[in-house]
């Protein structure tokens, strides 16, 4: 056999293990620190997530008005808006089920796709017959929709994947408590419709 340095090539080596980490962008610098400093809305919406991740706990935390303003920096009014947003949608005739006490549910759940990406589900609900993909948008403005879809058919695609049995359902929830149920699969345009339910 002829050396790969006598042929002029380099001497890879004969096997190679490769991983999704290879390809991800490096770690910053040991004590390099990113400062982000998130807009009101962002931290409004923030609030409203941590409020709605309380629900249907057996003994749900509730947070004061003037707490929760703290917590997430925000004048008093916005955070009275979160408060009500989240009582809201926790208690439309539509979607109280999915926050109900007992019901089997996680939230903020961690997933990894297959491209080796970090995806997080706002709340996963498994009924006997379907398990349901919850995402919380503030609004569901309609120039946002398709990338809003195709973020929740990759939950389901993911999902699928690691062998949930059941079938997805995936369900956007706005903060005045519209719901807008996305098929798992795209229709022939690449879209496929969504069906809109009343609170």
């Amino acid at each position: 056999m002829i050396a790969a340095e006598e042929r002029g090539l380099p001497a890879w080596p004969a096997e190679t293990t490769r991983g999704y980490r290879d390809f991800r962008p490096p770690p910053l610098p040991t004590g390099t620190r990113v400062t982000e400093h998130p807009s009101e809305s962002m931290r409004l919406g923030s609030a409203w997530h941590a409020l709605l991740q309380q629900a249907g706990t057996p003994q749900p935390a509730t947070l004061a008005r003037a707490q929760l303003a703290r917590t997430f920096l925000l004048p008093d009014e916005l955070a009275g808006q979160a408060i009500v947003a989240a009582e809201r949608v926790r208690t439309a005739p539509s979607l109280e089920r999915f926050f109900r006490p007992g019901v089997r549910a996680d939230n903020e759940l961690e997933l990894i796709d297959r491209d080796g990406d970090t995806l997080r589900i706002d709340r996963l609900v498994e009924f006997e017959d379907a398990v349901w993909v919850l995402d919380y948008k503030w609004r569901l403005g309609e120039d946002a929709m398709p990338a809003y879809r195709r973020q929740l058919r990759r939950y389901a695609q993911t999902l699928m994947h690691a062998g949930v049995q059941k079938p997805v359902r995936l369900l956007l929830i706005a903060a005045d408590a519209t719901a807008v149920e996305v098929p798992a699969g795209p229709d022939a345009d690449g879209e496929g419709p969504a069906d809109a339910w009343a609170a």
